[in-house]
């Protein structure tokens, strides 16, 4: 058994979800935590947040740092941020994504409920529950979408 942490830092939040898998394929998510993101994403500052995330994250478990065996982080590749003096006015809402004045976590907690699986799979599985689809960064978003593959 392997207690995992994966930390995603995004540009307004930094998440944590910890979970205990047998390397077999069943796991068991154990805590999960969210924070602001310290700093600009992709910066030294963001070890903060992760430091504070994975505290709050395994507090509820009684665990310490080092009982973790993987800690797992995203690309936190840099955003260049900078201060606008003009007002935004519009906000655009292309296909699937939205672009505004408005940063943050636009699903509040970010929290998803169902059943992992990979996006390969997808198209066989049962209707009768819910899923998290698992896409792998070797996935091109812009050929996929334009292959056909619209979501409904």
């Amino acid at each position: 058994m392997a207690t995992i942490a994966g930390v995603d830092i995004g540009n307004n939040s930094t998440e944590v979800a910890i979970a205990r898998t047998d390397g077999k394929g069943d796991i068991q998510v154990l805590s999960s935590a969210l924070v602001r993101t310290v700093g600009i994403k992709g910066t030294l500052q963001n070890i903060l947040g992760v430091r504070d995330v994975l505290g709050r994250a395994i507090k509820s478990l009684g665990i310490s740092l080092q009982s973790l065996d993987m800690v797992l982080l995203n690309e936190a590749t840099p955003v260049i941020g900078d201060v606008a003096m003009e007002t935004i006015t519009e906000t655009v809402i292309t296909e699937s994504a939205m672009i505004g004045h408005n940063p943050s976590t636009p699903g509040g907690l970010g929290l998803g409920c169902g059943v992992t699986i990979r996006l390969e799979k997808l198209g066989t599985a049962s209707l009768d529950r819910a899923w998290i689809v698992i896409i792998p960064g070797t996935v091109d978003f812009q050929s996929y979408h334009r292959r056909g593959h619209r979501s409904k």
